[in-house]
């Protein structure tokens, strides 16, 4: 990792800098760090639920689709492999191999979490990073995470972020502090060492609620999703499957 690329990491956290670049269209350029200009919207769709109340679903990422054009990718430490493939089990899902590198890929979006507090979705691990510390900057690498992020401040400064990871060595509900932006991103273990590589798992997680559980205050809309599989830091490799995600409001 080059100092300038340490510096950043340092002082934004991982969960702060993808915000910060997309953000900060002017900066960046100055700083010749590539920006698209690329907007994305966002559907929202009325289904009739079990219990006949209104459900409220937006598509965050159809790769069952094979759709990935409206994602961006963020280099931090060479690139992870991003693509679609198909899945034995779960037809065309994302892929995502890191070899001692650290890329991640975002979707810009802006989620009313009074209206839909839930972010939905599955995957997989193929191999846990064994040896690490989590919690230090050292061992800042996870075989697969998907984060959102409620924007605020200049350059990102005030805002939060909360990382949901497949944890290589902490058991599923453990939560700490991000190494690199401790006050500013928020680490939760949905995965943990009692779970074993290989197998899918879906996830559910009330944003809203845990907004106020981790950061004590009430967080109404999120400005960004993002996808990273990462392992710059340990040097290791690890590779990992996403599915489709979504914001419900069941």
């Amino acid at each position: 990792m080059t100092p300038t690329q340490l510096a950043l990491i340092t002082f934004f956290g991982r969960a702060l800098i993808y915000l910060s670049l997309s953000l900060c269209t002017t900066a960046l350029h100055a700083a010749r760090i590539p920006v698209s200009d690329k907007t994305v919207t966002t559907q929202t769709r009325a289904l009739s639920a079990s219990n006949d109340k209104p459900f409220e679903k937006i598509e965050i990422a159809r790769f069952s689709n094979g759709e990935l054009d409206d994602w961006e990718e963020k280099s931090f430490k060479g690139s992870t492999r991003y693509r679609i493939r198909t899945d034995d089990d779960k037809g065309q899902v994302l892929h995502a191999q890191s070899n001692a590198a650290a890329s991640a890929i975002g979707r810009r979006v802006q989620i009313d979490l009074t209206k839909t507090p839930y972010l939905n979705w599955h995957w997989i691990i193929n191999n846990r990073l064994e040896g690490i510390n989590e919690a230090a900057r050292s061992g800042d690498d996870f075989a697969a995470r998907v984060y959102v992020v409620k924007t605020a401040g200049v350059f990102g400064r005030n805002s939060k972020a909360l990382n949901y990871v497949w944890s290589s060595n902490k058991p599923q509900g453990s939560v700490w502090s991000n190494p690199f932006r401790p006050k500013n991103s928020k680490m939760i273990a949905v995965r943990g060492i009692e779970h074993a590589p290989g197998q899918w798992a879906s996830e559910r997680r009330n944003i809203a609620e845990d907004f106020i559980r981790l950061y004590g205050t009430k967080v109404n809309l999120v400005d960004l999703v993002v996808i990273m599989t990462d392992t710059d830091n340990s040097g290791l490799s690890a590779s990992a499957s996403y599915g489709d995600i979504f914001f419900s409001s069941q």
